[in-house]
């Protein structure tokens, strides 16, 4: 795929088709509905925009929907096809969306944001120091996707081995969101060891704005939140819960 200046990224990785789908609640996850709904409200936001999507979904490869992109990615037992669809985004400037997702108004702020950062994102409602991984803005070429890629590697590699010796590994292990904050958190810590050291060198002078989740990553309890506390709802941008696509 040729390089573009800036575009969209999703991943629908089948769960039925991963080695572990009971990981994933296979029979709940609907993600090539979810997907559908999303890219319908990207396009009628930003219909010039180019939409590249990573599946394994039988339907979705045969792109029905008109997708400017689909390119097969497989399955996998923890969370690297995520990681891995984006490493191979075709643009310069990436908004990755989860696919149950919704964009209301523009996301044109997110590729301009990428001015001045090399990543913005927005936190966790509950949890104001952990960072969510399911809507955000990345320069591509930053080492970052790289080396976040390569981190997964090792952990999926670390619980394989511990699996092997008669460990119990989490569901969320290899988890994406969760190496992409150990990542984020080790940039402000001494360099006391080699892993800090090394995310600190490979990074360099990475650059990253946390945005307001209830403008680009509002779920289902920050909105009810958001009403209560008469909050413009008109100010919503992406609207982050599963099951979207039903009320479609």
């Amino acid at each position: 795929m040729s390089i573009s200046k800036k575009g969209f990224v999703y991943v629908a990785s089948d769960p039925k088709k991963s080695p572990s789908p009971n990981k994933f609640n296979a029979d709940k996850k609907i993600l090539n509905r979810e997907f559908a709904h999303s890219f319908q409200s990207v396009k009628k936001h930003h219909p010039n925009i180019p939409v590249t999507l990573f599946t394994n979904y039988d339907d979705l490869l045969k792109n029905e929907i008109g997708v400017d992109n689909v390119v097969h990615i497989e399955s996998d037992w923890g969370f690297l096809p995520k990681v891995k669809g984006l490493n191979m985004s075709p643009y310069e400037r990436t908004v990755f969306l989860d696919c149950d997702t919704q964009v209301n108004r523009s996301l044109d702020n997110l590729f301009n944001y990428l001015d001045d950062y090399d990543l913005v994102v927005c936190q966790e409602f509950f949890n104001k120091s952990i960072l969510n991984t399911g809507v955000f803005a990345v320069n591509t070429k930053s080492p970052f996707l790289g080396y976040w890629l390569k981190k997964m590697y090792e952990r999926k590699e670390w619980a394989a081995r511990e699996v092997s010796k008669g460990a119990r590994m989490p569901n969320k292990i290899p988890d994406d969101q969760a190496e992409f904050n150990e990542i984020i958190r080790k940039l402000s810590k001494p360099p006391y060891n080699r892993h800090v050291r090394e995310a600190q060198n490979t990074l360099g002078d990475f650059k990253y704005k946390v945005l307001d989740s209830r403008i680009y990553n509002c779920r289902v309890k920050e909105l009810q939140e958001c009403k209560q506390q008469n909050f413009n709802l008109d100010d919503i941008k992406v609207f982050h819960s599963r099951n979207l696509w039903r009320n479609n």
